[in-house]
């Protein structure tokens, strides 16, 4: 092939070693092995894959425009730095001009050497690592799309976007002076020393000036001058703006931040007039939206620098840039900042009121929540129905049941006719056990059967005959008909046996063998009818009564119940409640009738 990189024509062969030594490739500067591109006339090599890429390409890392190829680095300049790897380079070199964009050959084919590691990296989705949560290794944080990981299985990883941060060198804003280089670690005794930026503690990736012993952590150093303005307002101190200053590394001064009350690092904003200083997070955070005017509360809210803290509205531990009320002492997450001071929830009728607490009132009595039925601690902001005596947690009460309070009623209403309609109704206001079973047995369709009919059932050894209680059966010995397998009493049509008193509600009698029950979702129950005149009895687990009739079972789980608990509905509607009741698992809660 003729390649505009060498002025005689190249041969692909296989390429062997001279001496025991490899062959370089004259494009990545990398080791030969196998066949390549030679020169017969001299000693010039190419890899197969660096001579065939093409002139230009596109890449994701600079979607703007297209990268062209150049045998040098362009701009007249003997030498580049790679955008990707960090690596001083000067040989094949991809380059937007207008952008002063470059990037080595050996990242555009898929390996990239970063000065961050020892051994080449490459695209990986990091959402399929072994489902785990993998961290960056540059900023600490946790890996969610495409990163870049370790080819030789490394436990390296690194965000698409952290890896164009890394550099041999930079010059920062922060100490125009000197450029600082990169570490892999703080080039310094104390492992966590702290940034003189921020002045958080880092042991990670960080840039170092030797001469002024100036350290940077790699998410100060990412920063450019335009996200840091020479002065700001705080709302701690609203009578002067505070300018950016840079403190003495040696002064004895040891005033902390007056936001976050943090020693101030070397660069700080502070009002000369008013000797107001704070640090770098702190300010950072003043340039984040402010709640000036929370709905809920008569103070404004700062954001603090990111922290461990225990949200005093929900009561969650988490890490995370907290909002502050510095008149009333609390702390709250974003979400917990941001609630309405008025809500409609779903579960209960009435508009519910944030409080910052339990009730005085009610904090001697063990209160629960509304919704999820556990204990409410007085010291955590509740919602609450006082004339009700209905509390609810906050992250419960908003849950994805709540509505803004202007149209909250209506939507509610209109949801609860359209559910009502399809629910079972109770009570069932003359007690009758076929109108009990009917109700709850809505899927169960009965066949159209003339009386008389036989039936073989698998629970008693005699034909059953299809009878009405209108009928005379002389086998029966008293006027109180009951089923033997809901044993409730029998109105209506039945199965009765001839030659003794077994008897069976018709719809008992065409039971499916199996069904999915509401209070055993996990697997489905199996009917176990009982022998006659049999002296078992069983508890059913669901309504606690002993009972010596026909069961559903789950026998791995040792769960059973009777016919009708089997049947019950998930959902009901009834008279002394305005919406749905669901059935759940027994709590230690007072029956509300």
């Amino acid at each position: 092939m003729e390649h505009f990189s060498h002025e005689h024509p190249l041969i692909l062969r296989e390429v062997l070693k001279e001496d025991g030594e490899d062959r370089v490739c004259y494009a990545c500067l990398e080791p030969i092995t196998g066949h390549a591109y030679s020169c017969t006339e001299c000693d010039f090599f190419l890899h197969k894959t660096c001579g065939d890429q093409p002139r230009t390409i596109e890449l994701g890392f600079h979607p703007q425009q297209p990268l062209t190829r150049f045998q040098h680095p362009p701009r007249g300049s003997s030498n580049c730095e790679c955008d990707l790897c960090g690596r001083l380079w000067w040989r094949f070199t991809y380059s937007c001009k207008p952008c002063r964009f470059d990037v080595c050959i050996s990242c555009v084919s898929g390996k990239i050497r970063q000065i961050s590691h020892d051994h080449p990296l490459i695209s990986t989705d990091a959402l399929k690592l072994d489902g785990l949560e993998v961290i960056c290794h540059a900023c600490q944080k946790q890996v969610k799309d495409r990163a870049f990981r370790c080819s030789e299985h490394c436990d390296f990883l690194l965000h698409e976007e952290c890896l164009g941060l890394l550099k041999s060198f930079i010059l920062h804003f922060s100490h125009p002076r000197h450029d600082l280089v990169f570490h892999k670690r703080p080039p310094f005794n104390s492992s966590m020393s702290p940034c003189d930026y921020c002045g958080n503690s880092w042991e990670h990736f960080t840039y170092y000036c030797e001469s002024c012993r100036f350290k940077l952590c790699l998410p100060c150093a990412s920063l450019s001058a335009a996200h840091v303005p020479p002065e700001i307002e705080h709302v701690l101190h609203p009578k002067h703006r505070l300018s950016l200053f840079v403190r003495e590394r040696y002064s004895c001064s040891t005033e902390p931040c007056k936001c976050c009350g943090q020693f101030l690092a070397l660069l700080a904003y502070g009002c000369d007039l008013c000797k107001f200083n704070i640090c770098m997070s702190c300010a950072s955070c003043a340039l984040l939206p402010q709640l000036t005017e929370p709905s809920f509360h008569e103070h404004p809210l700062i954001i603090m620098r990111e922290a461990l803290f225990k949200c005093d509205a929900c009561g969650a531990n988490d890490k995370d840039l907290p909002y502050v009320c510095i008149t009333c002492k609390f702390w709250v997450h974003k979400s917990c900042a941001l609630l309405e001071s008025r809500i409609q929830c779903g579960s209960h009728p009435h508009p519910l009121t944030l409080s910052y607490s339990l009730p005085e009132e009610y904090v001697k009595f063990e209160q629960s929540c509304g919704i999820c039925g556990q204990r409410l601690k007085p010291v955590y902001w509740v919602y609450a129905c006082s004339p009700c005596r209905y509390f609810a947690h906050v992250k419960c009460a908003t849950r994805g049941e709540t509505e803004n309070f202007r149209n909250g009623e209506s939507q509610i209403r209109e949801d609860q006719e359209d559910l009502d309609s399809n629910l079972t109704s109770l009570p069932i206001m003359s007690y009758d056990s076929r109108n009990l079973m009917i109700s709850f047995l809505r899927d169960v369709s009965l066949k159209e059967i003339q009386r008389g009919t036989e039936l073989h059932h698998i629970s008693h050894g005699h034909p059953l005959i299809l009878c009405d209680v209108s009928d005379n059966i002389g086998s029966m010995e008293t006027d109180v008909l009951v089923c033997h397998g809901c044993t409730q009493a029998i109105t209506g049509s039945f199965y009765a046996c001839s030659q003794c008193s077994f008897l069976l509600h018709r719809i008992c009698a065409e039971l499916p063998h199996e069904v999915q029950c509401a209070s055993h979702p996990e697997h489905p129950l199996v009917l176990h009818p009982k022998v006659p005149d049999s002296f078992t009895l069983f508890c059913c687990q669901a309504c606690a009564k002993i009972s010596n009739g026909f069961s559903y079972r789950c026998d791995p789980c040792d769960f059973e119940v009777d016919l009708i608990c089997a049947y019950l509905p998930h959902t009901v509607s009834h008279e002394a409640h305005n919406h749905p009741l669901q059935i759940r698992e027994p709590e230690w809660l007072p029956c509300n009738g």
